[in-house]
């Protein structure tokens, strides 16, 4: 263990003792963005309430069931395997582990595997909550996934899917990566979510909030981080690089 005096610190010695790397932008704006993920949460708590006994969207379902694909059904058959539950936990680990290694510090894996499991897991309480049933399985035209019985409103692979895209594209804002890492993002989560409505295990709405509540519980734990981060070190606190 490493420990260096920091009130205030600066320059690379302030850098290479965070968890994470610092917020892209100004204190100001991260109040901004935590302060909009706050309110994006409970937009998208509202809104499930509000349509939870709703069977409207089921057209939007069949629609793409219709199209009976076998490239499809691979891909959606992949991503319903590839980011359940237990599959997200490894690949959670992985993730801390290889952040670890390429940052040289033991805590910021699970800090950065802590961020995705923010926006992952905070999904779970909406779905708790609102306790939306999920779309007939019988509606299926073509039964690409075996039948899903918890909660449907928010999706859960989208939701990890996004969390694990906007944890990297923070991770890698200040690099030359981040444009790729973004685009990857945005086309995984695309994916991911047209799968799931594919399969006819998700309304449009649950992916489209799986994604919006991954995106503010990243913000919200990202912003935790920094904030007590630069409290630590106004405080006259150490920064500890392990």
């Amino acid at each position: 263990m490493v420990t260096s005096t920091a009130h205030p610190p600066s320059g690379a010695a302030h850098t290479s003792a965070r968890l994470l790397p610092a917020w892209p932008g100004s204190p100001y704006s991260m109040r901004i963005a935590a302060s909009s993920a706050v309110v994006g949460l409970v937009a998208m708590l509202v809104l499930g309430l509000a349509i939870r006994g709703s069977r409207a969207e089921i057209g939007a379902d069949l629609c793409l069931n219709n199209v009976h694909s076998p490239v499809l059904d691979a891909i959606s058959q992949a991503v319903s395997v590839g980011f359940q539950p237990a599959s997200a936990v490894v690949i959670g680990c992985l993730l801390a582990a290889a952040v670890a290694l390429k940052s040289g510090r033991l805590l910021t894996g699970p800090a950065a595997g802590a961020a995705v499991a923010c926006g992952w897991l905070v999904t779970g309480v909406l779905k708790v909550i609102v306790a939306r049933p999920r779309p007939e399985w019988t509606d299926a035209v073509h039964r690409v996934v075996a039948p899903e019985t918890d909660a449907s409103y928010p999706s859960g692979h989208v939701a990890f899917v996004t969390a694990l895209a906007t944890v990297l594209v923070l991770l890698t804002w200040r690099t030359a990566a981040r444009g790729w890492v973004l685009a990857g993002g945005v086309v995984l989560v695309a994916v991911t979510a047209l799968a799931r409505v594919y399969a006819v295990v998700h309304y449009p709405s649950d992916v489209v909030a799986g994604a919006v509540c991954a995106v503010c519980g990243v913000i919200l734990a990202f912003a935790a981080m920094e904030m007590f981060e630069r409290r630590r070190l106004r405080n006259g606190g150490t920064a500890t690089a392990i």
